[in-house]
Order: structure tokens, then C-alpha cells, then sequence
């Protein structure tokens, strides 16, 4: 029986790390004058836009079929671990994970993250009143965040609304944690207190993160930058730069258990 070995880049070949590398892609070569691999290996490699684009063209072409891709950034390979992870805990193909992310543009994302990025604390006091008593404990990932999705867990309602919440952040460096929070909100939210812990990584977590949710989820975010006419110019050329914008889709809650 022959033996397939992954042609191409390795897990940390020097090209993962350099400034302008986007993706990583993992393609099935299908035609004999591949210069990377034979017919029938897989190659991996990691990749500018530019080049994205190229491999890109060579799918539609039919020489390659892309059996996973991942978006990357300094270094870091994001989403398609977690991704992966969950399908093959459900009996699933790792490649499945391509059913979720095969239409998500990485580069807008990437845009709509950073401007999502904002500064989370283990805890803090809000009121809506002048003289409110406003605090903020110290910072819980000593970088900047942006919150991917939230799930339900736990809620009482009584003198108080207290919930539980499990949320999906995504750091600065790219890296996916889980996140517990607990809120108690007085008088119809008029005064507001959250408490944060990390529960960890996000594949890992005790989450039950629909996939498929998730997987939309990610998408809107992207779906601002498609609106703007320009942006569609670019990403039709080389997918260069997006415009920043100001709203963007809130993160979704998909799973309530009451207690």
C-alpha cells in the first residue's frame, strides 16, 4: 500500500511566519504537471493573498481540490482547530470542517475583527444614574478581543436577572479562548454587574458551539465589506484592503437552560 506524505510546507516551515502570509491551504493535486506534488499527494502551503488567489484559480481550473484552509496571522493558524476538533468528536472527517468555512472570506474577517477589538475585564459595575458607581478590575487578557458568540447556560429571575453565559473571544494574536460570564442586571438593567473567567481553549470548552451557527455567525461579520462597492472591486483584484466600518452584527445565543 503506498503511503502519502504531505508535500509542500511544513507545520513550521518559515514561510507560516512571515509578515505578508494569509492562509494556510492543504490541497489533493489532481493533474501530473503539479510542480509541488504528484497527482494524488497533498500538498500545504502557506500563503500571501497573492498567492491564495493563484491556488484559488487553480481549483476552478480543476488541477487541485482544497481539502482545508486556514486563515493565519503572525504566525497563528485560527478557527479550523476548532473546527476540526468538533466534527471529528462527532464521528465526522476532519475535511467536513470545509462545509463551515469553505465560504467565509478570511481577509474580511480579519478586518471585522479588528474592528470589533475592544478591552475586556474580569469585572465591572455599570449604572445608568449620574453618581453610579462605574469600575473596571483589571483587564482579563492583557490584549485586546473581540466577542465571536455567546451561549446561554444558566439564568434565575427573581429580586435580580442573573445569567451565565459562555462566550468565544478572539484575541489580538489570534487565538481562540472560552469565556464564562456572570451578569446580574437590577431594575431592568438601570445597574449592571459582570464577572469574567477563562475557562480555557475554545475547542476544548465545555461550550456546545453549533458549528453551523458559528460558522453564519462569522460570515455577517464579513457581510458589511461586500456592501461596499469598492471593497468588491478589490477583492475581485487582490483583496488588499477593507473599509472599516462602524456596525457590525452582534454575536449569537443559541442554547438557554434554566436553573
Amino acid at each position: 500500500m503506498t503511503r502519502f506524505t504531505i508535500r509542500g510546507h511544513d507545520l513550521l516551515a518559515v514561510e507560516r511566519f512571515r509578515d505578508d502570509t494569509r492562509y494556510m491551504v492543504e490541497f489533493e493535486v489532481l493533474e501530473d504537471d503539479n510542480l509541488i506534488a504528484l497527482r494524488g499527494e497533498t500538498a500545504r502551503l502557506f500563503l500571501s493573498e497573492q498567492g491564495y488567489q493563484k491556488v484559488l484559480h487553480s481549483q476552478e481550473l480543476g488541477k487541485i481540490h482544497i481539502t482545508d484552509h486556514a486563515l493565519v496571522v503572525e504566525g497563528h493558524i485560527i478557527l479550523t482547530s476548532l473546527f476540526r476538533t468538533r466534527i471529528l468528536e462527532d464521528g465526522n472527517p476532519a475535511e467536513d470542517a470545509m462545509d463551515y468555512l469553505g465560504n467565509i472570506d478570511f481577509h474580511a474577517l480579519t478586518q471585522a475583527v479588528q474592528d470589533k477589538a475592544r478591552t475586556a475585564y474580569t469585572y465591572i459595575t455599570q449604572g445608568m444614574q449620574e453618581k453610579s458607581f462605574n469600575y473596571r478590575g483589571p483587564e482579563l487578557f492583557g490584549q485586546k478581543a473581540t466577542l465571536l458568540y455567546v451561549e446561554d447556560d444558566q439564568s434565575t429571575m427573581e429580586i435580580a436577572v442573573t445569567t451565565r453565559t459562555l462566550e468565544l473571544w478572539l484575541l489580538e494574536d489570534m487565538s481562540l479562548v472560552c469565556v464564562a460570564c456572570v451578569r446580574v442586571e437590577y431594575e431592568g438593567g438601570e445597574y449592571v454587574t459582570e464577572y469574567r473567567t477563562i475557562k480555557g481553549d475554545a475547542a476544548q470548552s465545555e461550550m456546545c458551539l453549533d458549528l453551523e451557527d458559528l460558522s453564519d455567525t462569522l460570515d455577517e461579520l464579513c457581510g458589511p465589506c461586500f456592501e461596499s462597492t469598492s471593497c468588491k472591486k478589490r477583492r475581485r483584484s487582490a483583496r488588499r484592503t477593507c473599509p472599516r466600518w462602524a456596525l457590525l452584527l452582534p454575536p449569537k445565543r443559541i442554547f438557554t437552560r434554566s436553573v
